[in-house]
């Protein structure tokens, strides 16, 4: 029963059942072994220390109970000491034949080498546990061998699953990649204003640092907002900058080019970035952003903070000139936090929720302040390995400030509305 409330997340109830068992068998290691991994459920790591300090020496404990122990010392932030446990019940485990137990010994003494940054050893005993648990009848020992077994596959149980699945994602964190890729996206409107494409060539190198993942990055992006049509005096009134009072000459066509530069880290928990805003805009801009994700009673979260160009227009991405005066505005920044979450138990429904706040800033634009509440939910009417199909609904609340979605100067093209509420089936 204790066990299986632990499995369900009732860290409490599997608590007070193991300490029962206790109790009435003060010896009993399966009792003192889930009574620890109870209070590092539950984050009491400091109960968990004393106990695993104080608990007697279990000469006879089978190597999963030994592996449960190492897991323990792991937990409450004693690494050398699963290390020296996971050495010793490595050498035991060759004596072993091909089962769970010993698989697991193999795929947990890899997760901690991960963890100390030794990818090398971690692979060896992934490719142990490989055949350990009768993915493979032997060790692979090329790459290509390796990478293979790494492929999910329908028949697998759930520890074939995850070995594999923690392999490749060894495999992927180590592996450094090269990305080509061109972008192109419109949306039509009124020429020289709003007739918006625009071309983004972006290179990007990731790699492996630390006990996650870097990047470096450049974007070349191309933007043109069509051409202000003139009368016969060669004027437009349109209103951008100052030209619907005076007129304009010149500049009738709206195009810019500039490159932008940016290099990021990110691991299980940790994302940050930094970078500029494309050089050869009217407006640039340093612009990053740090964020972290945790998870609380099943629900995955990520607070983050940062500082993003808005890049619904030439105008607010990049910036202008008024033709009469010769003022750069525009350039408008979203500088705030946010915080989401999502509830997907790998089940066939799922939801999500995002909550953010941000100051909108631009040169020679009024500043501004923009919330939005975002909320989803989705089910997955095709969920296998290789194949999803998902149907939801979402919904979008927007509040902004001031609505300065105009193109005049001091505006910034920031909303059309002040509020705007929306949802959407797909």
């Amino acid at each position: 029963m204790a066990d299986w409330a632990l499995e369900r997340g009732e860290y409490d109830e599997a608590l007070a059942d193991y300490q029962r068992v206790r109790a009435r068998e003060p010896n009993n290691p399966d009792a003192r072994l889930g009574e620890i991994e109870a209070y590092v459920a539950q984050g009491q790591l400091s109960e968990a220390r004393q106990r695993l300090q104080t608990a007697p020496a279990q000469p006879d404990e089978s190597i999963n109970g030994q592996r449960r122990v190492a897991n323990a010392w792991t937990a409450v932030g004693e690494p050398q000491k699963a290390t020296d446990i996971f050495k010793q019940l490595k050498v035991a485990a060759q004596q072993e034949p091909p089962g769970q137990g010993k698989a697991l010994v193999y795929r947990d003494a890899a997760r901690l080498e991960q963890k100390q940054l030794q990818p090398q050893p971690a692979q060896q005993d992934y490719r142990q546990a490989m055949v350990a648990s009768g993915i493979a009848p032997t060790v692979p020992e090329d790459n290509d061998g390796y990478t293979r077994l790494t492929r999910n596959n329908a028949t697998d149980d759930w520890l074939k699953r995850g070995i594999r699945s923690d392999a490749a994602d060894l495999y992927r964190q180590q592996d450094v990649r090269v990305t080509l890729d061109h972008d192109y996206w419109r949306s039509s409107g009124t020429g020289g204003i709003s007739d918006y494409q625009a071309h983004d060539t972006m290179l990007q190198v990731d790699m492996p640092l630390y006990d996650g993942r870097a990047f470096l990055r450049t974007d070349t992006v191309q933007l043109n907002a069509g051409s202000f049509s003139t009368d016969n005096n060669g004027k437009y009134f349109e209103t951008f900058g100052t030209c619907n009072t005076q007129g304009c000459r010149g500049d009738e066509r709206q195009k810019t080019t500039g490159t932008s530069v940016a290099a990021g880290w990110a691991n299980d928990h940790w994302q940050t970035d930094i970078g500029t805003t494309p050089m050869g805009f009217e407006v640039v801009d340093w612009v990053g952003g740090v964020a972290y994700s945790g998870d609380w009673n099943h629900i995955g979260w990520t607070l983050g903070a940062s500082r993003r160009p808005i890049t619904s227009s030439l105008l607010a991405f990049g910036g202008t000139r008024d033709p009469n005066t010769g003022t750069t505005w525009g350039g408008v920044r979203a500088t705030g936090i946010n915080l989401s979450a999502s509830y997907d138990r790998g089940e066939a429904n799922g939801v999500w929720a995002d909550l953010s706040a941000h100051q909108l800033t631009g040169q020679n634009v009024e500043d501004n302040q923009r919330q939005r509440l975002m909320a989803g939910y989705y089910y997955k009417v095709i969920n296998e390995d290789n194949r999803r199909a998902t149907v939801g609904l979402s919904t979008m609340l927007w509040h902004y400030q001031k609505d300065l979605s105009g193109y005049s100067l001091g505006q910034g093209v920031i909303t059309a509305r002040s509020n705007m509420f929306r949802w959407r089936c797909r």
